[in-house]
């Protein structure tokens, strides 16, 4: 914690873009991005990062097309947005069963942990940010968590074959998703939708009616499915991404506001 900011570190990973970050208290345009640079030098040093990254959240009543043109960030930049969703305590889901041929179950086993592996890397290629390698060793964290039974891995399978999957992370009271995920040739079948709702389902049914987070990148089917499902929106998470080679290249080219629906 640092006074107008906090410091995400990854020293076992010092090459992965999103483990070294600073959070905001506010967005980065009273002080500008070039000192918020500064105090990412600053605190990454050890980093071997090709990217500085920035995150902050706003209120959806706060947020407004100023709010991003006035950042002023480098070029070669790039933002991203993306809505925090809840689905209240007492919100009943309903999503009926998978698709014929389809099957939901928890992950069990080496191969079901490795097909969920390949399927992040496949889906959530972002710029190199999920390459194979950061993927698997993103999983070995997040498999075991759940084998401390801190949540749970869903997969919908297609014979053997891993189709979809989700983790449901769970705190003390409340779970959020994590990488909700479906193989570009069987999207639009229900599948995700299925599996959310059954993710849902097992953890009230076993830990109690809480709420339950999720994040979806504005504007996107995936928002609109969730919002179908019953979550609300309760806040916008903005990410800023800056080249290191855009460091000393301030100011070139403004972010352009992109569509907030």
């Amino acid at each position: 914690m640092r006074q107008g900011y906090s410091v995400s570190y990854t020293p076992e990973r010092p090459d992965f873009n999103y483990g070294h970050a600073l959070l905001l208290d506010e967005p980065p345009v009273v002080r500008g991005v070039a000192y918020w640079l500064s105090r990412w030098h600053a605190e990454q040093h050890c980093s071997q990062c090709d990217q500085a990254f920035f995150i902050w959240e706003m209120s959806p009543a706060r947020v407004s097309p100023t709010s991003v043109s006035s950042l002023g960030a480098p070029s070669g930049s790039a933002l991203y947005i993306n809505r925090c969703l809840e689905l209240p305590e007492g919100t009943r889901v309903s999503a009926g069963p998978p698709p014929d041929g389809v099957v939901q179950r928890p992950l069990r086993g080496d191969d079901d942990w490795r097909q969920v592996v390949q399927l992040t890397a496949l889906v959530n290629d972002d710029a190199g940010f999920f390459a194979l390698q950061r993927a698997g060793w993103l999983y070995a964290g997040y498999r075991a968590l759940i084998e401390r039974g801190a949540g749970e891995w869903l997969g919908a399978f297609a014979g053997e074959q891993l189709v979809g999957a989700l983790g449901l992370l769970r705190g003390g009271d409340e779970a959020r998703f994590q990488d909700v995920l479906t193989l570009p040739e069987f999207r639009r079948r229900g599948i995700c939708r299925a599996l959310v709702c059954a993710a849902v389902d097992r953890y009230r049914a076993g830990c109690g009616d809480h709420p339950v987070f999720i994040v979806a990148q504005a504007g996107s089917d995936a928002e609109r499915l969730y919002a179908r499902v019953g979550f609300r929106l309760v806040s916008v998470v903005f990410e800023l991404s800056v080249p290191r080679v855009a460091h000393g290249a301030l100011g070139e080219a403004p972010l352009s506001p992109p569509a907030l629906s």
